[in-house]
C-alpha cells in the first residue's frame, strides 16, 4: 500500500474534520498517480480535500520532497497564511495527533 492508501482517510478523519475549514485547508499533492485514479480513490475513501497532481514535481522540488532530498513521502507541511513553512515531518506515519497539535498551537487553541 503507498502513503495514500494507508494516511489519508486516517488525515481525512482525524485531522480535516477536527478544524473548521476557515482555520485550516487541507491539500494532497502527487506527484507519481494518475488523475483519474487520485479522483476515483476520493471518492471511495470520502476524502473532502483537494488533491494536486504535481507531474512535473514543482511543488516537490519547492519543498524539498522526495529522495533526491533524502527523504521519502509521506511528507507533511503546515504552511501559515503567508506562505511561511511553520511545520514538516518527513517519512513518518502515523503522526496525525503530532500535527493535530502542532496545528492547535499555531492557532493558538
Amino acid at each position: 500500500m503507498t502513503c495514500i492508501e494507508t494516511e489519508l482517510p486516517s488525515l481525512q478523519w482525524s485531522l480535516v474534520t477536527a478544524f473548521p475549514p476557515e482555520k485550516l485547508a487541507a491539500i494532497g499533492v502527487n506527484n507519481t498517480a494518475s488523475r483519474s485514479w487520485l479522483m476515483t480513490y476520493r471518492g471511495q475513501k470520502g476524502i473532502s480535500f483537494p488533491f494536486v497532481l504535481d507531474d512535473k514535481s514543482q511543488l516537490f522540488n519547492l519543498y524539498q520532497v522526495g529522495a533526491s532530498y533524502g527523504n521519502i513521502p509521506p511528507t507533511y507541511i503546515i504552511v501559515d497564511t503567508t506562505g511561511i513553512v511553520r511545520y514538516r515531518i518527513n517519512d513518518t506515519f502515523d503522526k496525525v495527533e503530532e500535527m493535530k497539535g502542532k496545528i492547535r498551537e499555531l492557532l493558538g487553541q
